[in-house]
């Protein structure tokens, strides 16, 4: 996400799609969707792939994106924000062409974040679990 920001074309530009982005994951926060947002500190996942990331798929990954097995990031939705019945709502949908839906390749660095990230969110899950 923080590579994708960096590359837009003015700080207004990032400004704002952070603010956005913060603001969306700050709702997911409230409504006990995410017990953090990450996008409050922003670090950047660095993959192989050369091509520009769309931030609409950055944000549509989930964990069942991630072969740890192969170190493989499976790229197949894309996190939507429009107007749907008066209202302003985020949806997660498939990308918009099939070229959209990739594979690419981890670096070791963006493994070992992603990996130590899913181990983060396992102790927190198992720790609610708990309770």
């Amino acid at each position: 996400m923080q590579d994708a920001i960096n590359k837009l074309c003015s700080d207004n530009a990032r400004k704002n799609s952070k603010k956005i982005l913060v603001d969306m994951l700050d709702q997911a926060v409230d409504t006990n969707l995410l017990v953090k947002n990450v996008a409050k500190q922003i670090n950047p996942i660095i993959t192989r792939e050369k091509k520009k990331d769309r931030r609409g798929e950055l944000c549509g990954l989930t964990w069942e994106n991630v072969d740890f097995k192969d170190k493989l990031l499976h790229v197949r939705h894309t996190l939507c924000y429009f107007s749907k019945d008066g209202k302003y709502v985020f949806e997660i949908h498939d990308t918009k062409t099939d070229n959209g839906e990739r594979t690419i390749p981890l670096t070791d660095k963006a493994f070992w974040v992603l990996k130590n990230k899913e181990l983060e969110n396992r102790k927190l899950f198992l720790k609610e679990k708990s309770h």
